[in-house]
């Protein structure tokens, strides 16, 4: 999503009172207002469906019980059905297993609401341009894939080279190649004949898969386990 295009944003949080505050929040702030058109607030996840019928929606903030409903069922059936929209989960407990779970799942990020409204706000506009939120407070250690096996006895190590090949998609695999010779997005979508979109959402599926939260680090990582030459 580019600087000057302005968003949609839903607030999904059982709470009316905190809602309806954060959507005044965001209303008054300077820092969103030139990014947001218009905010909207549900509480349940039982309304969803009737609204969105309705409603273009590019960005969600949602408490993390309402996220957490099924096993991350209701992030899953957002990824499905809206594909690249933004999602910001948000908790009022440092719970590691939330965190992991909020992330495998797809979320953009994951904040604490003991977060101050400077340091929240900034978060909102991060995962606006694309980016992955690890709020303050969060402590994750290894977001990946439980059943990712370590090339060592130390859990911090990066997986086999075959392993992540194998989660990877081809499409990734091409795009991952193209990133690590500094092409950008433009570049790499005019290349494979794809919208320069469909290549953010790409880059953040890899980087999600390697754990990582920018490309230099997706990069590195990609380069120690013999994926790419730099």
């Amino acid at each position: 999503m580019g600087a000057t295009e302005k968003s949609n944003l839903l607030i999904i949080d059982p709470c009316p009172l905190l809602a309806d505050a954060l959507k005044i929040a965001i209303k008054q702030s300077a820092l969103l207002s030139s990014r947001i058109v218009d905010i909207f607030a549900v509480y349940s996840a039982a309304d969803l469906e009737a609204f969105l019928a309705e409603h273009e929606i590019d960005m969600i903030i949602m408490d993390h019980l309402v996220a957490g409903n099924e096993e991350g069922r209701l992030i899953k059936w957002f990824r499905q059905k809206f594909g690249a929209i933004r999602i910001l989960v948000f908790s009022h407990y440092p719970n590691q297993q939330d965190f992991k779970d909020a992330l495998k799942n797809r979320a953009d990020g994951f904040a604490l609401k003991t977060s101050t409204w400077e340091v929240f706000e900034s978060y909102i506009v991060r995962v606006l341009q694309g980016e992955i939120v690890m709020g303050e407070g969060v402590s994750i250690g290894n977001i990946g894939n439980p059943a990712t096996p370590p090339t060592s006895n130390n859990p911090n190590t990066h997986p086999d080279k075959q392993y992540i090949k194998n989660q990877l998609t081809k499409r990734e695999i091409e795009i991952l190649h193209l990133l690590a010779e500094a092409k950008s997005n433009k570049e790499i979508g005019k290349m494979l004949f794809i919208s320069d979109k469909t290549v953010v959402v790409h880059r953040k599926n890899i980087m999600r898969k390697f754990n990582v939260n920018s490309i230099l680090q997706l990069i590195k990582s990609a380069n120690e386990i013999g994926l790419v030459d730099i």
